[in-house]
């Protein structure tokens, strides 16, 4: 799923499955930052990468629940991670559903995501969690 949405490869290490096993999945996603952004930023992109593929797992697998490591990977030398800002969080679907309430009304995944000849991309919705309330919507799946 994500290496079809063209967000994370194995082949770049910017995703590693750590556990494969349906009853603990836990995946490593890694977005390439620069040594020197700012350290505001490698924060976010952590929190927003969170953010996005647990709920893109939600809107495009019947999955449960997993867990979510996140680490920047340097932009310039794709075995070296940022490890200082590495996060990790476990989510259930019954978690980012209430989420999806809270922030968007709805309970449907779908919402997430609009169709462009055949092709299904993240919305203004998707946005709205990413970017828009990206404090807000992190500090909610931190809560179980």
């Amino acid at each position: 799923m994500l290496s079809y949405a063209s967000d994370f490869y194995e082949e770049n290490g910017s995703l590693k499955f750590i556990s494969e096993a349906s009853n603990n999945l836990h995946i490593q996603v890694s977005k390439p930052v620069f040594q020197n952004d700012l350290e505001k930023n490698k924060k976010e992109t952590v929190k927003g990468d969170i953010i996005y593929v647990a709920f893109q797992t939600f809107a495009q697998t019947d999955i449960s629940e997993l867990t979510i490591t996140a680490v920047p990977l340097d932009q310039e030398n794709n075995k070296k991670y940022f490890e200082e800002y590495k996060k990790t969080l476990k989510i259930n679907r019954s978690r980012a559903n209430s989420i999806l309430k809270k922030y968007l009304n709805s309970d449907d995944f779908s919402i997430l995501y609009t169709e462009d000849d055949g092709i299904w991309l993240p919305n203004p919705n998707f946005s709205k969690l990413k970017f828009e309330k990206l404090e807000e919507v992190f500090s909610d799946l931190l809560t179980n």
